[in-house]
């Protein structure tokens, strides 16, 4: 925690037998409110013939921050897969370019009466079936806007919001990391040593595309990445891979 910058974040990998201990002694040194997420690493895509009751697939990794009060909006670099889905263009296409419509009503049984309110759109009032995303000041302002689009498909009210690919200052939309961890398996980080050295003394190493994306989200082209055990050097394969990709200056220890 001392060598943290203020601004500082940490993940530690776990399995499950002591997962629980270690949960109770990071709520302790670094608050609870700095628990950002407890993701789960889905690290095995199958076997369990040697399972006596579960087949095992998974780790955690805790993620905490120094201070979570300094930690800006964390996300991945753009996922290609999902361009299709921006297919709508409006008078903001040069700075903002093209939308995709996302709905404005939730499920969410949060008992959150601001939200909960009726949008007047033609002469008619508008009522979630539980509650909106927004505040009513907000929805006004993208109305305002031009950023809601209201329509009327069998005689009920939709009321989506246009969700632009690049944000206000024009840079594209980031992707965020989904608490379960999937398609990144241990036996990719046991070939990956094999193809660089033949060494079995290493049993079951991270692969570099784990530690890459958990990297990717949290770092600038320019930090300073500590790993507290260098194992069979994944971290500094995964910090040199990505430097070498976009062109970054990460260091680490």
């Amino acid at each position: 925690k001392k060598f943290l910058k203020p601004d500082g974040l940490i993940f530690c990998s776990i399995d499950e037998n002591e997962a629980h201990n270690l949960k109770l002694i990071f709520d302790e040194i670094f608050g609870i409110k700095n628990h950002i997420e407890t993701l789960i690493w889905k690290k095995s895509y199958g076997g369990g013939a040697k399972s006596k009751h579960v087949v095992n697939l998974h780790e955690y990794i805790l993620f905490y921050a120094n201070n979570t009060d300094l930690i800006k909006e964390l996300a991945l670099p753009p996922d290609e897969s999902i361009l299709k889905y921006y297919k709508f263009k409006d008078s903001k296409i040069a700075s903002r370019g093209p939308y995709r419509l996302q709905p404005l009503a939730t499920t969410s049984m949060d008992d959150r009466p601001n939200l909960r309110y009726a949008i007047e759109y033609q002469g008619e009032s508008i009522l979630p079936t539980k509650q909106w995303q927004w505040s009513k000041d907000r929805v006004l302002q993208a109305i305002r806007a031009d950023e809601l689009v209201i329509e009327k498909k069998k005689g009920k009210w939709s009321v989506n919001y246009k969700q632009y690919l690049k944000d206000s200052s024009g840079e594209e939309r980031g992707r965020k990391l989904y608490s379960i961890i999937e398609n990144i398996y241990t036996q990719k980080g046991t070939s990956e040593l094999r193809n660089l050295i033949y060494d079995s003394s290493f049993t079951f190493p991270k692969p570099s595309l784990l530690i890459k994306t958990l990297i990717q989200l949290v770092t600038d082209d320019a930090s300073l990445i500590l790993d507290s055990f260098a194992g069979s050097g994944t971290t500094g394969h995964a910090v040199l891979q990505l430097n070498k990709e976009d062109g970054g200056n990460r260091k680490f220890i």
